[in-house]
């Protein structure tokens, strides 16, 4: 949402200029719900969903009166959503993270069986709700309202990107339901895609779930602790949820000082961000061995049990504190719409297209040169580089490959070959590995440099647009352009031998098997040409890799800078066209519509301020 502070009146600009700040721009610390602690534990599952749905209800079903036809349907969706958790007694346990993370894997080994798919690829493509039923069952949710039912073993098909890539099917959510004693109070675990994957649709279903999530269970791993991508989602999380909860998965990957140090890290990296307070700590578990899993487990069943109520109205107190800044914002800017004598509203109507058009236009151009800046960058910091690479490397790794065979002289063609073949492996592996790390370095920091100045010259585009705005509307916020980081790789994969035929096989075979000077020769020249060959390989397989993350990345950035832009451009698109259509149907209606937005606009402030009051609950 665009945080303007536009309103009829001065000092009604002020007070919706609050709210808007109150809902988000304040640091995570100044909220009165509590986000990094733990709710005081009372007997039951806290005050009751009753007293709390009692509290929460009327301030609930206000803002979504109010809201129809003026919040976005996600706020109102997100509204229902929390009201019914509340109700119903159900607690979304959501698991967040970076792909490849291990969040499956942890719902697997927290429930004890394999309900999720698992795999070396990114696997989940659509949201998966695993909760209590007494019979076992699939429900298939569609983006079209449909909902089937499948056999669990069919899960695979609808939420995995192997079986369902980029959800062509069209799949809103899955929900697992049967028998378990974590699941058997309400809690309702939610596996989300990974975020910063080449699957960049992945990202924004898990930002798309935000709105719904009453834990945030933040899932980072040993071997690539955090991300500053992981850090984005987990601080927008703690926007919304009404508790965190961060674990630290693959540390059986550590040994005992590692694990210390990593947790250590973790954590004060969390502690700096305001996201874990200096009583909290960072939970060390390993699904493979089952390290933490029994304490994690403990705690979400004690969560379940005690406090559950609470975290659900604590989320669903933050959710419509968004909703009512959101009502606010765009009651107070279509009230302003609403003042102006219909010649200058078209007037404006007019101008704002206008300034509009010429930043679609710019804003092409811009990313016309933002993809020649990256192709650019991608021969300078890539192609070059590892053409140059083949060039010096290929006699000194031919070389070094004809000393370790003169350290073997003494060997048979059979044991030299083996012996040869593990140390081109071992080779290419050390020496791709380093160089992986090198290029992407260079790649990442150039495509942040591109990145940056892509950015400012659509930050003053925007600004244009909005100065068109301000002397009319009193419209005077700027859009926030988000930063753009290089997708995170879980590392450069090898691929060391190809399936050989059995022709091949039978070759090679009898050529270790002769003798003497002869079978040497044809082993070590075969070597050669495998050396070669991989060296070949990998700089290929590098350079794809490279190139397909910096593109993403650069089309991820672009992507969210679309959006923010839209969005800040949208509700003075809307003002203007609803005051129009309200001038329109005479002075009477245009009138009443202005006194309807006043109100509106007052209860909107109304449930701000109360939720802003709210003790700790």
């Amino acid at each position: 949402m665009a945080h303007s502070k536009i309103a009829a009146s001065d000092e009604a600009r002020s007070e919706c200029g609050a709210v808007l700040l109150m809902a988000s721009t304040t640091s995570v610390r100044s909220w009165r719900f509590p986000l990094t602690k733990s709710v005081v534990v009372v007997s039951g599952p806290g005050r009751g969903a009753d007293a709390l749905g009692a509290e929460l209800g009327p301030v609930v079903e206000s803002l979504r009166r109010d809201g129809e036809h003026l919040l976005s349907a996600q706020a109102l969706a997100d509204l229902d959503a929390g009201a019914d958790r509340l109700a119903q007694a159900r607690c979304n346990v959501a698991v967040l993270g970076a792909f490849k993370r291990g969040k499956s894997t942890l719902v697997n080994a927290l429930l004890e069986r394999e309900v999720l798919p698992t795999g070396v690829l990114p696997l989940t493509s659509a949201v998966t709700v695993v909760r209590h039923g007494e019979a076992e069952r699939l429900l298939v949710h569609f983006a079209d309202a449909r909902v089937q039912e499948h056999p669990l073993a069919s899960l695979r098909e609808f939420a995995t990107e192997l079986s369902n890539p980029g959800n062509g099917r069209g799949v809103r959510r899955v929900e697992v339901e049967f028998s378990h004693p974590l699941l058997a109070d309400g809690l309702q675990l939610v596996d989300t895609p990974g975020i910063a994957s080449v699957h960049r649709h992945n990202t924004a279903v898990a930002y798309d779930v935000l709105g719904r999530v009453d834990v945030a269970l933040c899932v980072m791993s040993a071997d690539q602790p955090l991300a500053e991508q992981e850090l984005e989602l987990y601080r927008a999380a703690a926007e919304r949820a009404g508790q965190m909860l961060f674990v630290l998965a693959k540390v059986d990957k550590l040994s005992a000082d590692e694990r210390a140090q990593t947790i250590a890290f973790v954590a004060q990296v969390l502690r700096e961000h305001g996201l874990l307070s200096a009583e909290s700590g960072v939970l060390a578990l390993s699904a493979l061995d089952g390290q933490g899993i029994g304490e994690l487990r403990a705690s979400l069943r004690s969560l379940a049990t005690s406090t559950r109520d609470r975290v659900v109205a604590t989320a669903l107190g933050r959710t419509a504190a968004v909703a009512a800044a959101e009502l606010a914002h765009r009651c107070a800017l279509e009230e302003r719409a609403l003042q102006l004598p219909l010649d200058q509203l078209n007037a404006l109507g007019v101008v704002l297209e206008q300034r509009l058009a010429e930043l679609e236009a710019a804003r092409a151009d811009a990313n016309d040169l933002m993809e020649r800046r990256v192709a650019r960058l991608l021969q300078e910091r890539v192609n070059e580089p590892l053409l140059g690479y083949a060039r010096t490397h290929d006699d000194m790794l031919q070389e070094a490959l004809g000393r370790r065979a003169a350290e073997l002289v003494r060997e048979r063609p059979r044991v030299l070959a083996t012996a040869i073949d593990t140390w081109i492996d071992e080779r290419i592996e050390v020496t791709f590995a380093a160089l992986a790390s090198e290029l992407r370095s260079l790649v990442a920091g150039g495509l942040g440099e591109i990145a940056s100045g892509h950015r400012a010259g659509i930050a003053a585009l925007l600004a244009d647009v909005h100065r068109a705005a301000t002397d009319v509307l009193g419209m005077s916020d700027a859009c926030e352009v988000p930063e753009v980081q290089l997708a995170e790789q879980t590392g450069f994969t090898f691929k060391l031998h190809d399936p050989e035929h059995g022709l091949d096989v039978m070759v090679a075979s009898a050529r270790r098997a002769l003798p003497g000077g002869f079978g040497r020769r044809l082993v070590l020249r075969d070597a050669s040409e495998r050396l070669r060959a991989m060296t070949d390989r990998h700089a290929g397989r590098l350079r794809g890799e490279l190139v397909a993350r910096a593109q993403e990345a650069a089309a991820d950035h672009r992507r969210r800078l679309d959006a923010a832009m839209d969005e800040a451009c949208a509700s003075v698109r809307c003002a203007i066209s609803r005051a129009h259509d309200e001038h329109a149907d005479g002075t009477d209606a245009a009138q009443a519509r202005l006194e309807d937005l006043r109100a509106r606009r007052e209860r909107a402030m109304r449930a701000g301020r109360r939720l802003a009051a709210q003790p700790e609950r």
